[in-house]
C-alpha cells in the first residue's frame, strides 16, 4: 500500500490538470476511445506525398517539396470544396483563383472556394508545404 500512496496523483492534482488541458475530468481518466484517434502512417510506395487520405471522412493531406524557385500545383480532390495550405518551412506565393498571398513558415491560408493555381517557392531554401482538402 506505501507504494501506491506515494505514486498516486491526489484528487486536487487531477482537478488542476484537468482545468489545465481543458480535458474533462472523465476523459483524463478513461483516456480516448479509439474513434476520438487514429494514427496514419504514409506508405511513399503507394502515393508519394499522401500523408492521409481518409475517403470516408473526405480528408486528403498531402505534402510538397518545392525547390527555390520552384513552383507546384497541388492536387484537386474532387468532391472537396474546402481547403487549407499550411506552410512548414520556406517563404512562398500562392496564386489562387481570386487573389495572390505571401505565406511563410508557419502561416495557413484556407481556401474556401476557389482554387490554388500555384505555390511559388521564393525562397532561397527547399518550402515544406502541406496541403489538407475536406469536403
Amino acid at each position: 500500500m506505501a507504494w501506491a500512496s506515494q505514486h498516486a496523483l491526489s484528487l486536487e492534482s487531477v482537478l488542476e490538470l484537468s482545468e489545465k488541458t481543458g480535458l474533462p475530468l472523465d476523459q483524463l481518466l478513461r483516456g480516448t476511445t479509439a474513434a476520438e484517434v487514429s494514427v496514419h502512417r504514409p506508405r511513399e510506395v503507394d502515393a508519394p506525398g499522401v500523408l492521409v487520405d481518409d475517403p470516408q471522412r473526405g480528408i486528403r493531406m498531402t505534402s510538397m517539396v518545392i525547390p527555390s524557385r520552384g513552383s507546384a500545383t497541388p492536387p484537386s480532390q474532387p468532391g472537396h470544396s474546402s481547403g487549407m495550405l499550411l506552410v512548414g518551412v520556406g517563404f512562398v506565393r500562392v496564386v489562387h483563383s481570386s487573389s495572390r498571398v505571401v505565406l511563410r513558415q508557419g502561416d495557413a491560408l484556407r481556401v474556401a472556394g476557389g482554387s490554388v493555381l500555384s505555390i511559388r517557392n521564393i525562397g532561397d531554401v527547399n518550402a515544406l508545404v502541406f496541403h489538407l482538402s475536406y469536403r
